[in-house]
């Protein structure tokens, strides 16, 4: 009893620690597992919304056709960060859209977009744009 007890203060613990996660940390993390070409487990860490849309094969496919040919990620500053409870085609929430400048080992200027939604355990990704 006290060990399935522990288990589930410990399962608790996790879950707050997560959700206290502010949106930046979040997309930083996310970003360096696309940046691994990890991109089935970049899916899965990517909201609800996002998934209900795209499905996982469907992601897998689409950034080994875009972001893999950019190579290696060489540098990434943050540019912009923007709050939103409104935006098209998306149920009313709490967003945030943040914009980076990426230097990658194949196209030295680039702009990154990920936008963000908040859900009960914290923020994750649901959609981001490469240009």
């Amino acid at each position: 009893m006290k060990k399935l007890l522990a288990s589930l203060l410990w399962c608790v613990a996790l879950t707050a620690s997560a959700a206290n996660e502010s949106g930046e940390q979040v997309a930083e993390q996310w970003l360096s597992v696309v940046d691994a070409g990890n991109y089935g487990q970049s899916w899965q860490q990517s909201g609800t919304l996002f998934q209900s849309q795209v499905s996982k094969s469907q992601w897998q496919q689409a950034l080994n056709s875009v972001r893999m040919p950019l190579g290696e990620a060489i540098k990434r500053q943050q540019t912009r960060v923007e709050k939103h409870s409104q935006l098209p085609g998306v149920p009313d929430g709490d967003y945030l859209i943040i914009q980076y400048q990426t230097e990658f080992k194949n196209k030295q200027d680039a702009t990154e977009m990920l936008t963000l939604a908040k859900q009960p355990d914290g923020w994750h990704p649901v959609g981001y744009f490469i240009k």
